[in-house]
């Protein structure tokens, strides 16, 4: 089959109950693409791709001296009291495996569906700034693993400075779906609740979370949404 003429498919959108910030400052994802044009592969897209705004005028920036983080605010969209509180705003972690540097902003997003197929791709903003790094593109299914987005960029030399920028109401980051969707926003229910803490800072603990896949799969209900 040249085209996989899919139905759409239900996801919401929640943020994440342990945030302290107020949380409608994180926009409504929307579609990328709305184009009309005849072409099919072009119709196949359409309702696949979606765009997710920056909450801040903000630049990041890794000091190679220091090891650290450092931000600057860029517009006049930010208030620019957040200080250092920033990193609690946005947890921003650097991880080094195997000689790689990564800087990796956690954002309180989490998507559902009750399609058991449906898979999503994080791939970089149209508006994303980047100098001296790449973004990290990543996937993974969201009927079975229910936890917040990890934007990631990768350093590219580790003895310069690194950067990226975001800019509000600009696409910083992408969202791709292997099916096309329908995104709309609900608000948490504890049982969406539940399955969020099944996988929440998992990482933190254990290496091959694939292996606790199994478990998480069956304490699932077959209706979440």
């Amino acid at each position: 089959m040249l085209f996989n003429r899919y139905k759409k498919s239900k996801v919401v959108y929640s943020l994440d109950r342990g945030y302290s910030y107020p949380t409608s400052i994180f926009s409504e994802p929307y579609l990328y693409n709305k184009n009309t044009y005849g072409c099919p592969a072009v119709q196949i897209a359409n309702n696949r791709l979606y765009a997710v705004n920056a909450p801040l005028d903000v630049k990041w920036i890794y000091n190679p001296v220091s090891g650290l983080m450092e931000t600057e605010f860029t517009g006049s969209n930010t208030a620019g009291q957040l200080g250092q509180d920033i990193f609690n705003f946005i947890n921003v972690t650097k991880q080094e495996v195997y000689g790689v540097l990564t800087l990796q902003c956690i954002v309180p997003y989490i998507l559902f569906t009750d399609t058991k197929d449906i898979e999503i791709s994080l791939l970089p903003g149209t508006d994303l700034k980047m100098d001296n790094c790449t973004f990290v593109p990543g996937s993974f299914n969201i009927y079975s693993w229910n936890r917040m987005l990890n934007f990631a960029v990768e350093v590219t030399d580790k003895k310069k400075q690194a950067s990226f920028e975001w800019s509000v109401d600009k696409p910083f980051m992408l969202l791709y779906f292997n099916r096309p969707v329908d995104v709309e926003y609900k608000l948490m229910t504890d049982e969406m609740w539940a399955m969020c803490r099944e996988v929440k800072n998992i990482t933190k603990l254990r290496n091959n979370t694939t292996k606790v896949y199994n478990t998480v799969i069956k304490r699932r209900p077959k209706k979440l949404l």
